[in-house]
């Protein structure tokens, strides 16, 4: 798992405190940094990856990935997703609280049309069905926080984005073109943001 140094520091000194450590099992979650002096009761977020892999394109990415989590369908990755932030929140409260997402990344199959979350297929006519289950994870952001959805052509469906955007009560980016879940980038596109509020960019670069 890769942790990113956080600014502790004892009479201006940097100090890396032990309970950072985290053991692997615990999903690929990723503090990010918020600088010195953080008080207890102050939230840091996490990256969360969540893969399916079903097939060789999701093991292909899960082996070049580190403690990513995995789902079948929609409630899985729900499900996974409110668990890791459950035990890693346990995990690290004497000092700091990680309970809150700062990027989620979702990787699985897609096209212009739609996007596959495991054995689920969210379009904007199926969506509703789903939107139950994905309204668990609104809240879940931190400020700032996003849902980067790596799937093919995804970003071509302005529609579906804004509305995931607006379930997730958080903003979701998404390439236009082609995505490489080995180097982690999309091919022959560009990438897109929808908001919340209805907006939405095109160019906004890789998140």
């Amino acid at each position: 798992m890769t942790l990113e140094s956080n600014a502790f520091t004892t009479a201006g000194l940097p100090v890396t405190p032990s309970w950072l450590a985290v053991p692997s099992f615990l999903g690929y979650i990723r503090p990010v940094t918020r600088g010195a002096g953080l008080r207890k009761e102050q939230a840091m977020g996490l990256e969360i990856t969540v893969i399916d892999d079903s097939d060789y394109v999701g093991y292909a990415a899960a082996m070049v990935r580190e403690d990513e989590i995995y789902m079948v369908d929609v409630p899985s990755m729900v499900a996974n997703v409110v668990a890791r932030l459950r035990i890693y929140s346990r995990v690290c409260t004497p000092v700091v609280n990680y309970n809150k997402i700062s990027r989620l990344n979702i990787l699985d199959h897609g096209d212009k049309d739609g996007i596959e979350i495991g054995n689920d297929v969210i379009t904007v006519g199926t969506l509703p069905h789903y939107e139950a289950s994905l309204r668990q994870l609104r809240g879940r952001f931190e400020q700032g926080g996003f849902v980067h959805v790596q799937h093919c052509e995804a970003g071509q469906n302005r529609s579906l984005l804004i509305a995931l955007a607006r379930t997730f009560g958080a903003n979701v980016y998404a390439g236009t073109g082609y995505h490489n879940p080995i180097y982690r980038i999309n091919f022959f596109g560009d990438y897109v943001r929808a908001e919340p509020n209805g907006h939405f960019t095109y160019g906004v670069g890789r998140p």
